[in-house]
């Protein structure tokens, strides 16, 4: 106890200094940690959207060939009526 009463008022303060740095440190250290912690839960939510989006792209091309499937076979039905009609009519003009 005689060594720390012999400390000056100036060292007194540099380690009441250096107290309030090594708690500002911790303070400091606990903040970063929990920045870090949501920098992660951020970047897994990014890679869970990534894939998500991709799923989302690929059934948004199946669902694209497929109605492009329908309308070009919609389009050749169109096209085969309006012959069948022609003809159609075709036959019943000749029986007029």
């Amino acid at each position: 106890m005689g060594a720390i009463r012999m400390l000056s008022g100036g060292s007194w303060k540099l380690i009441e200094d250096m107290q309030k740095a090594k708690k500002e440190m911790e303070k400091l250290k606990g903040e970063a940690q929990a920045n870090k912690d949501h920098m992660l839960q951020y970047k897994e939510i990014a890679q869970v959207n990534e894939v998500a989006s991709k799923k989302i792209e690929s059934a948004h091309e199946k669902f694209k060939v497929e109605a492009d499937k329908l309308k070009k076979s919609l389009e050749d039905e169109i096209h085969f009526l309006k012959g069948r009609f022609q003809n159609l009519k075709v036959i019943l003009c000749q029986s007029l």
